[in-house]
């Protein structure tokens, strides 16, 4: 994963199969990804490698309610990509 220049707390990896961002924020992370499969991967290692707990689908971030997660990884996909 690459360290975003922009926001310190984001984390990018770009694939074939899409790309993977992760936000770290105080002790929470929120991971969002156009691959599934790669969701899965990030999370198995993330959990090899610290102790972690899966909260499952977003639903607060930041003390925003999430109602569409989706809306999440669009904003990411049309305004993030041209920063970095």
């Amino acid at each position: 994963m690459i360290q975003s220049d922009v926001d310190y707390s984001l984390f990018y990896h770009q694939s074939p199969q899409g790309c993977i961002y992760l936000i770290v924020y105080m002790n929470d992370i929120f991971i969002t990804c156009s691959d599934k499969k790669g969701i899965v991967q990030l999370k198995q290692y993330l959990t090899q490698k610290f102790q972690t707990t899966d909260l499952g689908q977003l639903r607060n971030f930041l003390g925003i309610e999430v109602h569409n997660p989706r809306m999440i990884w669009s904003y990411l996909r049309e305004n993030m990509l041209t920063t970095f």
